[in-house]
């Protein structure tokens, strides 16, 4: 949740492809705002890397990332 209300909004993002670099940047430049809680991707070694620098969890699936029940938003980061 936002500052105002609770602090940051817990996001899961799905997919480690290029783009997801900048989504992650964009959040790691905003801690007050956003928390990386997870990250998704089939190549969990991908995933595992993305997750590393937020302290996130890593997934293969949507599946187990949405079972957090933290997580406040999805950011899809796929084609």
């Amino acid at each position: 949740m936002s500052e105002a209300i609770g602090g940051p909004v817990n996001i899961a993002v799905i997919g480690c492809g290029r783009i997801s670099a900048s989504h992650l940047d964009a959040a790691a430049a905003r801690p007050d705002a956003a928390r990386i809680l997870a990250v998704v991707d089939r190549d969990i070694a991908l995933a595992q890397k993305a997750a590393a620098p937020f302290g996130a969890h890593a997934f293969a699936t949507i599946e187990e990332a949405l079972a957090l029940t933290a997580v406040d938003a999805v950011l899809i980061a796929t084609p």
